[in-house]
């Protein structure tokens, strides 16, 4: 089985043709620049070719998928980051491997301690969701000024900061100034859409 597996990977690689490849790299290179008509040609080019390489990887199917599905997710997340000069599908592959050998290594470890799968599991969409929040409070931080953000990232005793009063009252302020971005942050998104 898994040498049919393999010979069926190689082939679906192989239907690429350089101009394909080409095409797809430019396809991507769109997207990188904000053209969200692009995702959908390069999703159905990859698709596959991702599934296969997991399911080849780890001989599983459902895995597979789920595997396949969070490439690609990081992979589109990521877009802006994509090196010219680079190719999409190498990218891709590179990033399966790398989620399929997280998996396994993840796999053994809960074989070999006798943990549980997760303890609380996050559906998709939730770990989209969490992410698309990180990354607008991440944008959000970066406007805010180094004292705000020293303020705000120390933790409790962290670099031998006190919890005095004035110090409470500093992480308050830039609580309320980081309240006051999210807060417009979202009517202009409102207005957007």
């Amino acid at each position: 089985m898994i040498h049919v597996r393999a010979i069926q990977t190689v082939d679906m690689l192989q239907r690429l043709s350089p101009a394909d490849r080409i095409r797809l790299n430019g396809l991507m290179l769109q997207l990188a620049g904000g053209d969200r008509s692009a995702f959908s040609p390069i999703f159905a080019q990859l698709w596959p070719r991702v599934r296969l390489w997991c399911a080849r990887l780890v001989g599983d199917e459902d895995a597979a998928e789920d595997l396949a599905q969070q490439t690609l997710h990081k992979l589109f997340f990521q877009a802006t980051c994509f090196d010219p000069a680079g190719d999409v599908l190498t990218w891709a592959l590179t990033l399966a491997s790398w989620e399929c050998r997280t998996w396994r290594t993840q796999r053994l470890r809960r074989e070999k301690y006798h943990l549980p799968e997760s303890i609380s599991p996050l559906s998709p969409e939730q770990e989209i969701l969490k992410l698309d929040l990180e990354s607008v409070l991440h944008m959000l931080m970066d406007r805010l000024s180094p004292s705000d953000k020293d303020a705000l990232e120390i933790g409790v005793g962290e670099h031998g900061h006190p919890w005095t009063a004035a110090f409470r009252k500093r992480r308050q302020r830039a609580l309320a100034r980081l309240k006051r971005l999210w807060v417009k942050h979202e009517h202009e998104n409102t207005k957007r859409a």
